[in-house]
């Protein structure tokens, strides 16, 4: 069949063409119906797990530093939390912790807030490489591995997550050595669909201490 120039050839070239926009249109459309669907809820994609990993190879990849209960009379007690080469499991680099406990309150850890669904229970599962070079069962600090609802603030906030301690098996002196830090939770989400993941030590022996957090693996299961 022919057009009324008689090309039938430019009349199919149209078709063709024709037929390609409408396809283009058509994804375009798809795409902005999922992104209203998905992404402007901030609703995660996989809504039954969710899953996080760090190795602190090029910063701390969003995560915070924070402290409290670091006063000494009229001064504050050293500490820091940074990137560090000096050991790692997973590649080359990892968190250093350095804490000079003088008071036996000091607490120091890193934060970082997650997106979850608002309102949705979860079963929040912590594991990480943690060196240490604590032996034996006595004057080991505690470590501090946690969801919140909230970032702490205040001792009283950050207390459920006081579980565990820096010690590394060992009966007697030692070097350095990794264990793997396993902890879970299970907590509520509120309105704004946000969970805060800790993790850090607290000072209970008045002495300097550094510590190596490396591999970090957050999931986030509905429950």
């Amino acid at each position: 069949m022919k057009d009324e120039r008689g090309n039938d050839g430019n009349y199919r070239r149209f078709l063709k063409q024709l037929q390609e926009v409408t396809l283009k249109i058509l994804i375009a459309l798809g795409g902005m119906v999922f992104f209203l669907l998905t992404g402007c809820t901030g609703s995660p994609a996989d809504p039954a797990e969710l899953l996080f990993e760090f190795s602190f190879e090029e910063s701390l990849e969003g995560w915070h530093t924070r402290g409290i209960d670091l006063e000494l009379g009229q001064d504050t007690i050293q500490w820091s939390i940074t990137q560090s080469s000096d050991r790692a499991t997973d590649r080359s680099t990892s968190l250093k912790f350095y804490l000079n406990n003088l008071n036996d309150a000091d607490k120091i850890w890193v934060e970082k807030k997650f997106s979850v669904r608002p309102g949705t229970r979860y079963r929040v599962s912590i594991s990480y490489d943690f060196a240490s070079r604590d032996n034996g069962t006595m004057n080991l600090f505690t470590v501090i591995p946690g969801v919140l609802p909230r970032p702490p603030r205040t001792r009283e906030e950050l207390a459920p997550t006081f579980q565990g301690s820096t010690g590394n098996g060992s009966d007697s002196d030692s070097e350095y050595i990794w264990t793997r830090k396993e902890y879970g939770v299970i907590v509520e989400s509120g309105e704004t669909g946000e969970l805060s993941v800790v993790i850090g030590v607290w000072g209970t022996w008045e002495t300097p201490r550094t510590y190596y957090l490396d591999h970090l693996r957050i999931t986030f299961d509905e429950h």
